[in-house]
């Protein structure tokens, strides 16, 4: 009977020992498991649901930023085009020669220079530039001058020649003016062509007795060339640079038109070289102080 007690002492003890073991290694195992399970199940999840709205709200700004990228590339190029196209034509430069007899710190003086030139044949001019000169002959011949101021220092000994130097000019174009550019140089080469053929018919008429009505024919012959200039030029679409050159041109020919006038209803040579001195000096005005 004792020997059975113990036996089932032992027994016991062993069981209880066992499940002692198993609690020791199962409960953590079984602690990690329904920790992950519940990760998984229940924490997980909770957290992805809110990290989307974040990757929604990051995409527009992406994209936005994309598109004006695109958007400035494209504006860039299109400059880049622009540029492209913008290129330039040449107008023919020339020089004149003038006899300069005085030079004066006021205008009132100058004029009566002036005054003094026209009661002796000549149709003065008075230039502003470091004060104001007074010329007496404009010509486009340089032998043409040197053979007026021998006849003009026998009335003024100081005077002298002074060469104004009309540069070619290059005027800046772009794709939409190119159809004007060759009508804008064909002009400017007729309007200086007419200009050396008044030049040469002063020279030729002031060594001679001028005739009335060869003066009058001249002046004629020249308002016809000039007015058909004009016209061809106010053809000429206005734009930002081919319209200004037209515009400005057009004044150097309307100056001239107004003294031929006067010259063709007097017939004094005066008045052709007027209109000769008058648009040359406004030519001067056009290439130098305007910049297309």
């Amino acid at each position: 009977m004792r020997i059975t007690r113990s036996k089932l002492r032992q027994e016991y003890k062993n069981k209880s020992f066992g499940l002692t073991v198993a609690f020791t290694i199962l409960l953590p195992i079984l602690s990690i498991y329904l920790g992950y399970t519940a990760f998984r199940l229940v924490i997980a999840p909770g957290m992805q649901s809110k990290e989307v709205p974040q990757q929604s709200t990051s995409l527009p700004s992406e994209e936005a930023e994309s598109d004006n990228q695109q958007n400035s590339e494209t504006i860039s190029k299109q400059e880049a085009t622009e540029e492209a196209f913008v290129t330039t034509f040449e107008l023919e430069g020339f020089n004149f020669y003038s006899i300069q007899i005085g030079k004066f710190t006021t205008i009132e003086n100058a004029e009566a220079m002036k005054t003094e030139l026209k009661a002796k044949g000549y149709e003065g001019h008075i230039h502003q530039q470091d004060g104001f000169k007074v010329i007496a002959v404009s010509l486009l011949s340089r032998t043409g001058i040197d053979s007026e101021l021998q006849r003009i220092r026998k009335e003024y000994p100081d005077a002298y020649v002074t060469t104004i130097n009309i540069p070619a000019q290059l005027i800046k174009y772009t794709k939409d003016d190119n159809k004007n550019t060759l009508s804008i140089e064909e002009q400017n080469k007729k309007t200086i062509n007419t200009l050396l053929k008044i030049s040469e018919q002063v020279e030729k008429l002031s060594k001679e007795s001028a005739d009335v009505e060869n003066i009058k024919t001249v002046a004629d012959e020249s308002l016809k060339e000039f007015e058909s200039i004009k016209n061809e030029l106010s053809k000429i679409a206005t734009s930002s640079n081919i319209g200004k050159v037209a515009q400005d041109l057009v004044k150097v020919i309307d100056l001239a038109i107004l003294h031929l006038k006067e010259a063709k209803q007097t017939g004094a040579i005066s008045d052709l070289q007027k209109s000769l001195n008058e648009a040359l000096y406004e030519y001067v005005g056009f290439s130098v102080n305007n910049k297309y």
